[in-house]
């Protein structure tokens, strides 16, 4: 027995205790089953309120727009009525009543729904149908689908109440099942714990009486005893005592009847042994004396002794300290030797591992003390002979170091170098180094591609330039022309010169900003606008391979801060990926990129209908080098580069692919509320001018306009002298300057880019003589992501190409300001 067991009574006591408590969570959930299925159907009557209202509310209307203007005033008054009831129930529906048992809707497909019903009838519905009653012809169908939303929301309410019902009489079933079963294990513990064990302990006390006292109660060792068992094992003992003492006392008087016998044996050798010890005292005298002669020679051998033992013990003494020094130093050289990350490891001339430092025995899983291990190519490679293009066996041969970058498992490169170790001039062994290169090649392509976006940029950035100027120029005057009088058909012709101008200036900036080399920082982003970039930019490509891009974008994502330039990388990266692996099996198809924000979590989702990834391949697209595609078509760092991206901005990057039905890559970035970005609103407000434009004409001022376009300035100078001011020109710097030693202009607008002088560099000369220049200069610049070098001045700026609206609205706010 041990010290838990557990008596019966108390096993009893908890099994009641049990089946009390399982009843009367029974009897709580029926009662909280009955109350939610009755709360549900209150709903669903108020629902039904609800439904019957909006159809008032429908009739009436179609009657108001059967009667038009001449709707008898009793007929508004109706409306008004069933309005204010509608709200009454919605409001009634909406925040729940505890009285009928029923309370607000929370979380799940009903909850928004309503909540959807309530939104549309509180800012749409309701105020419309109240201001304009009598002309909703065309509200009609607005209505008519506002009442089909509430009959979805009855039909779920319905359904749900329905799946409780059901829920409940399913619980009932089981309650009742498990009671059942619960009686049945009662009755069975009963019998076997109670009723079998009194039968054995009553069968064998019968046989004890009859004299058999081998009997025994068998007792379960497996289980807690209880009473019963406690009673079984201690008539158990009682038996087995009595058969212990009865064999005890026969071992005893045999033991007896020996130690007699010995006895008398003993006296008769003690008789002899007298005799003998007589004989002996007489040989022990002699013996002593010749024990003392010998005890003096031996004390001068011990003093000799004593000198050659303590020049021993120095010497020991020395030899300790000299073995103490080289193992500490042994110890120091191998921590350091372990300590390096590149694997390293000594061969001698029969390809034995003689050392190896820690990270080549975790490289090859080896333990510690691996010369006694066999061959290197048995030991490492699982060979029975020397492995082809062994670095080793090459350097015992030419007696010359060797060096050879190769892939390795995994997509890893490593740099393997071999160097001979000589013992004069004769080869004793051979040190192997290895090195993973993996990351430093990928830091070289991403260098390389770095590089190429750079000039890319570059050139784009003046290519744009370029195309900005005339782009001014045919918006500018397409402006102005349409606001004269002119045929209908020239006036189509030219709003869509003037659509087609808007877009191009739209497809530059996509352009400009994907290209353009910017320092890495982490600003509060719109990732939906980032998309959108992508997606634009992409958009024309994807569609002449006849592959359709949707964006599923959530409005209600928050701006978060990231790096824009990087996270479009990853972006590009994806959707290309996506893009190559539809046309390699497919002659059109469709990408979809889906936002969402779940959990404090902006989520980022890739899919395709593409051939999808291999299950050997799912594991290793996000290793670097790792590609599918043929030789020459991919470096297989996208991925990997991507990985690390997202990674950095402690997101992650993952992916999944059923056989048969596409991928889908998926980006997830973490909403970070500490973080204190830089704003872009500051960029903004440093780079732009409002768009709005000036409550009324300003008086004619004195402008002087600066750019090399010649088209440009007479644009300029037309559309401003129409406002009533007057214009002067210059298309150089110099002649600016000159313009200006000899008179004084309220505003100054001038280009940035211009040859013989920069736009900032025309301020800075012309501050020194008038330092108040500076608060009445609006720059012009092609290049919309143009920023200032160090040391310029912030200014205001106006981005080619631009409307006429925009640079009225531009010289309004430049005063405004002074």
């Amino acid at each position: 027995m041990t010290s838990s067991s557990r008596s019966l009574t108390t096993q009893l006591a908890t099994l009641g205790v049990i089946i009390l408590l399982l009843i009367g969570i029974f009897i709580a959930a029926t009662y909280w089953f009955t109350e939610r299925i009755e709360g549900e159907a209150t709903r669903i009557n108020e629902a039904g309120r609800l439904r019957y209202r909006s159809f008032e509310i429908a009739t009436i209307l179609q009657e108001f727009a059967a009667a038009g203007p001449g709707a008898a005033p009793s007929l508004k008054t109706l409306l008004e009525e069933r309005l204010s009831a509608f709200s009454d129930v919605l409001h009634h529906l909406r925040k729940g009543d505890h009285r009928l048992g029923f309370g607000p809707l929370s979380g799940g497909e009903n909850a928004a729904l309503l909540a959807a019903i309530v939104e549309e009838w509180e800012t749409t519905i309701r105020p419309e149908v109240a201001r304009t009653p009598a002309s909703l012809r065309e509200f009609n169908e607005r209505i008519r689908s506002f009442v089909g939303k509430i009959d979805i929301f009855v039909d779920n309410l319905d359904a749900e109440n329905r799946d409780n019902i059901r829920s409940f009489a399913g619980f009932r079933i089981i309650a009742f099942a498990f009671f059942v079963l619960l009686f049945a294990v009662v009755i069975y513990s009963v019998r076997k714990h109670v009723v079998l064990p009194l039968r054995r302990l009553r069968s064998a006390i019968a046989t004890v009486e009859k004299g058999d006292l081998s009997a025994q109660v068998s007792v379960s060792a497996e289980r807690d005893h209880g009473e019963l068992a406690r009673l079984s094992l201690t008539f158990n003992d009682m038996v087995r005592a009595i058969n212990a003492q009865s064999a005890q006392t026969d071992v005893l008087m045999r033991e007896l009847e020996v130690k007699n016998r010995e006895l008398g044996e003993v006296n008769r050798q003690l008789l002899s042994s007298k005799e003998q010890l007589e004989v002996a005292y007489e040989e022990a005298q002699t013996q002593s004396e010749e024990l003392e002669s010998g005890n003096e020679e031996l004390q001068i051998l011990n003093e000799d002794l004593d000198r050659k033992t303590k020049d021993l013990l120095e010497t020991n003494n020395r030899l300790r300290e000299e073995e103490e020094r080289v193992r500490r130093t042994m110890t120091e050289l191998q921590t350091i030797f372990d300590g390096i990350n590149d694997s390293i490891a000594f061969f001698d001339t029969d390809f034995n591992v003689v050392k190896a430092n820690k990270a080549f025995r975790e490289r090859f899983s080896l333990p510690e003390g691996v010369s006694q291990r066999g061959k290197c190519y048995t030991q490492l490679m699982q060979r029975d002979t020397v492995c082809e293009r062994c670095l080793v066996a090459e350097t015992y041969r030419t007696n010359r170091p060797v060096s050879r970058e190769t892939r390795v498992s995994g997509g890893r490169i490593v740099q393997a170098h071999t160097f001979p170790i000589k013992d004069r001039e004769r080869l004793v062994g051979v040190v192997e180094y290895i090195k993973d290169v993996t990351d430093q090649r990928v830091l070289e392509q991403q260098l390389i591609q770095t590089e190429k976006l750079t000039s890319l940029g570059e050139m784009i950035s003046g290519v744009a330039h370029e195309l900005n100027n005339p782009l001014t120029v045919i918006v500018g005057f397409a402006e102005l022309i349409m606001r004269q009088e002119i045929p209908p058909p020239l006036r189509e012709s030219l709003a869509k010169i003037h659509g087609e101008s808007l877009r191009s200036k739209k497809i530059i900036e996509n352009v400009l900003h994907f290209s353009r080399r910017r320092p890495a920082e982490r600003v509060l982003s719109d990732i939906n606008a980032l998309l959108r970039q992508i997606v634009d930019i992409r958009e024309y490509d994807i569609k002449t391979s006849n592959v359709e891009i949707v964006a599923e974008l959530d409005p209600a994502i928050p701006r978060i801060a990231v790096d824009p330039n990087r996270i479009q990388q990853v972006f590009l990266n994806i959707v290309n990926n996506a893009l190559q692996a539809i046309l390699e099996k497919k002659r059109e198809g469709r990408i979809v990129v889906a936002t969402s924000l779940v959990g404090g979590v902006v989520t980022i989702a890739f899919t395709d209908d593409g051939p999808g990834i291999a299950p050997e391949h799912i594991d290793r697209i996000f290793d670097p080098f790792f590609t599918t595609k043929e030789v020459g078509k991919g470096t297989g760092l996208g991925l990997s580069i991507s990985y690390t991206i997202v990674k950095e901005h402690g997101g992650a990057l993952t992916v999944s692919s059923p056989p048969g039905e596409g991928a889908t890559l998926t980006v997830t970035l973490p909403v970070d509320a500490q973080e204190s970005p830089k704003r872009e609103t500051e960029r903004r407000e440093r780079t732009n001018v409002p768009s709005t434009p000036a409550a009324g004409r300003d008086a004619a001022l004195s402008i002087l306009v600066i750019d090399d376009e010649p088209m440009i300035l007479e644009l300029l100078k037309l559309v401003l002298e129409q406002d009533g001011h007057t214009v002067e020109t210059a298309s150089t710097g110099g002649e600016a300057i000159a313009r200006l030693e000899a008179k004084r202009y309220d505003i100054l607008i001038s280009d940035i880019k211009m040859p013989d002088m920069s736009g900032h560099k025309l301020i800075d000369t012309i501050s020194k003589r008038d330092p108040d220049i500076v608060n009445r200069v609006l720059l012009m610049s092609g290049d919309i992501f143009q920023t200032e070098e160090p040391g310029e001045r912030t200014l205001p700026r106006l981005s080619k190409p631009f409307t006429i609206q925009a640079l009225k609205a531009a010289v309004a706010e430049l005063l405004r300001r002074t």
